[in-house]
């Protein structure tokens, strides 16, 4: 009896190994359904191939439990090592380099990645390779190293050019928008979202219009189209579900922050919350969730710090930084750690706000260098292309003037039959004409010159100023609110006549700081860098109308500008001396600046009520600071025109194409 029970347990057994192999390998959608401990007992029975592919199926069902997915992911590391098997081995590499990037342990991460990459080379496996290549360039997306992240998107693409379009083409396509996006370069991010667009549609992946969709959004946030913005989140929600929650959770924090912008805090609070509880969701995978989590209690207390909640603002900025500290996450921390700093200052809490922007100070910093490096590397392409297409342009002379020269040969030939007369003719006129194209070309290139040289200057001088802004204001003035918080420690511990030094120390000092940001707000405004010319534009009329001696009327487009960071830096300059010569020495009482954006062309009036001038010093260098502005204005391919006279005040129209 008890020999046919054990038959009978063994054949069960038999069947029950058989019916697991046949799913694992016939099957991968039916091979989901089979349980763990189904999959543990065929690992334990197979060898080869079969036994690989289950450990892989193994590790696909823990791959929301970190320690797990190490443990099964090592083992098959080790089986695939034994078997020599290239492409489990490329597999099994790239899991453990999930569980490292989850951890936060980014540089591990990475390099188990290239090894990975290194496998599926060997054995033309661009499908695996693509999805590495994509996740290394998620990777130093969490890093902010935009420029490395770009470069292993684009090689995610070449992989996925020599296979069909598939899901894993639209997620490249999604990630290199992304990049450019958080790069600053929107333009190359709305073609590339459009691109991915027009094969999500063509190729009926309503999941991928919906990232498309929700791309083009983030890059007219980033424009200040906030209308925009909104109109493409919410095509993208109608193409979408709460089944994928993955996307769902942040697409609800994306239109939230849309409506932050817009200033409708209401649905602003709805769609941010949402965020934060889908980040939270149990049934949400691991991989990314703890990322989410954190980003979104950052935009939940930047939410409520912009509805003046410091309370709950504090609360979950805290949160959120702690979150992010724990997977090694930098996206957003330094927006954190500034806006703390503002809580601190609003409540008179010195050494607190002093502790939040040293930290943000130091990510700033960090995030600077970076944006550096990126700068470097587009200076050096920029020369590089220079110096070829100089070569080029060399080269392409070199052979004119062999033209010329055969034909100057021909001619004397072909005179020298006709007569002596005829050759010293033709020989004058050749010559004559060389000779005004070459006088023509010195002139030219002697313009050229000297604009180039001006341009250069301008830009030096410009580049001075903001560095040595940047030190007054981080470096002399972090020290000077440094020593006022270690002086005014000492008040209340003295007698009266040390208090009263002590005081006049902490004004002095305050008196200093002061000091110090008009000396770098006048060298460079942190509006122009931060917010962009409209916003320093603002800012200089205020202080101008503050002072009370005359009036300045402003009218500005409603749309943002739109224009580069150089365009901008250059027009403030021309409007700040215009002002100023205005101030100073027009005697005004009224200025009427006007920002007018016409097709291809950016239109800039300024009038006054002054006493007005003669416009011919604006031309002969006796005018104050003419000279600098009509410089500045055809080194940027504009035209100034000024009209003004004796008690008819002054009035100048600048046009700049765009």
């Amino acid at each position: 009896m008890l020999r046919i029970v054990n038959s009978i347990i063994a054949m069960k057994f038999l069947i029950s190994i058989i019916w697991v192999t046949a799913i694992v390998l016939g099957n991968p959608a039916i091979a989901q359904q089979v349980s763990l401990e189904d999959l543990k007992t065929l690992y334990r029975t197979q060898k080869d191939t079969i036994k690989l592919k289950t450990i892989h199926r193994i590790t696909e069902k823990h791959i929301q439990q970190n320690d797990s997915t190490f443990k099964y992911a090592s083992i098959g590391l080790h089986e695939s090592n034994e078997m020599h098997n290239t492409n489990y081995q490329g597999i099994f590499l790239n899991y453990l380099c999930i569980v490292s990037e989850n951890r936060g342990e980014y540089e591990k991460a990475i390099e188990l990645a290239k090894m990975a990459l290194e496998k599926f080379d060997l054995i033309e496996n661009h499908l695996w390779a693509a999805g590495v290549s994509r996740e290394v360039a998620e990777i130093f997306i969490s890093m902010l190293m935009y420029d490395s992240a770009m470069t292993y998107c684009m090689k995610a693409l070449e992989y996925h050019e020599k296979l069909e379009v598939n899901p894993g083409t639209l997620e490249a396509l999604s990630t290199l928008a992304s990049i450019h996006e958080l790069s600053g370069n929107v333009n190359q991010s709305i073609e590339w979202s459009q691109k991915m667009l027009s094969l999500a549609i063509a190729h009926n992946f309503p999941y991928y219009q919906s990232e498309a969709y929700l791309n083009l959004g983030n890059t007219y946030d980033q424009k200040g189209n906030y209308d925009s913005a909104l109109y493409f989140k919410l095509l993208a929600l109608k193409r979408t579900t709460n089944v994928k929650k993955n996307s769902y959770a942040s697409l609800m924090g994306n239109i939230g922050k849309s409506y932050m912008n817009k200033g409708n805090y209401d649905s602003a609070l709805y769609y941010t919350q949402l965020y934060y509880n889908l980040s939270r969701d149990k049934t949400d995978p691991l991989y990314r969730r703890d990322q989410k989590k954190a980003l979104s209690a950052i935009e939940l207390g930047q939410l409520y710090f912009s509805m003046a909640d410091q309370r709950k603002a504090k609360l979950y900025l805290d949160e959120g930084i702690r979150l992010s500290k724990e997977i090694g996450a930098k996206e957003k921390v330094s927006e954190a750690y500034h806006t703390l700093y503002r809580i601190a200052e609003l409540n008179h809490q010195d050494a607190e706000a002093l502790r939040n922007f040293l930290s943000y100070n130091e990510l700033y910093q960090e995030a600077i260098k970076i944006e550096n490096q990126k700068t470097i590397q587009q200076l050096t392409f920029r020369y590089n292309t220079k110096q070829k297409n100089q070569e080029i342009s060399l080269l392409k002379l070199e052979n004119e003037l062999k033209e010329s020269k055969l034909m100057d040969a021909q001619t004397r030939y072909y005179a020298a039959m006709l007569s002596f007369i005829v050759i010293l003719i033709v020989g004058f006129l050749i010559f004559n004409r060389l000779n005004l194209k070459q006088k023509a070309r010195l002139a030219e290139e002697r313009s050229q010159n000297q604009k180039v040289r001006f341009k250069s200057m301008i830009e030096a001088e410009e580049r001075e100023r903001k560095r040595i802004a940047a030190e007054l204001h981080d470096g002399l003035g972090q020290l000077l609110s440094t020593a006022r918080l270690n002086i005014a420690a000492l008040q209340g511990n003295a007698n009266d006549a040390k208090d009263k030094q002590v005081n006049n120390s902490i004004k002095l000092l305050d008196d200093a700081v002061s000091e110090v940001r008009v000396i770098s707000h006048n060298m460079m405004p942190n509006a122009l860098v931060s917010m962009g010319l409209e916003s320093a534009i603002r800012e200089q009329v205020h202080m101008i109308n503050d002072a009370g001696a005359l009036k300045v009327h402003l009218n500005l487009p409603e749309e943002k500008l739109g224009i580069s960071e150089a365009l901008s830096i250059s027009l403030y300059r021309v409007i700040q001396e215009i002002l100023n010569n205005a101030i100073k020495y027009a005697r005004a009482k009224n200025i009427w600046i006007s920002i007018l954006t016409q097709p291809l062309k950016l239109e800039i009036a300024i009038k006054d009520d002054g006493k007005g001038f003669d416009v011919r010093h604006t031309h002969d260098g006796s005018g104050i600071g003419w000279g600098n502005i009509n410089s500045r204005i055809e080194m940027i391919n504009g035209k100034i025109d000024i009209e003004s006279g004796h008690a008819k005040g002054t009035s100048v129209i600048i046009a700049i194409p765009v």
